[in-house]
């Protein structure tokens, strides 16, 4: 199990995933619209049982627009 959060601005995006069974804790960001890691986010998200305070109504679809290539702005 993984919990997660997405912060988002204007120009930055940050999801932060913490991973129960180690207690090792992830940060994957884009700051300007520079690239995301979105090979190892897909990777987490297919992976893992995410869980997070608000997932449905904003981190899963924040992330699902970071994912899509959206940029900061955008998202």
């Amino acid at each position: 199990m993984v919990i997660i959060d997405t912060e988002v601005y204007k120009n930055f995006f940050l999801l932060s995933a913490l991973h129960v069974p180690t207690g090792t804790i992830k940060h994957y960001f884009s700051h300007n619209d520079s690239p995301l890691d979105v090979r190892t986010i897909r990777s987490l998200m297919s992976n893992y049982t995410t869980v997070s305070f608000n997932g449905n109504n904003f981190d899963l679809p924040i992330i699902s627009l970071a994912l899509s290539g959206a940029t900061c702005k955008q998202i």
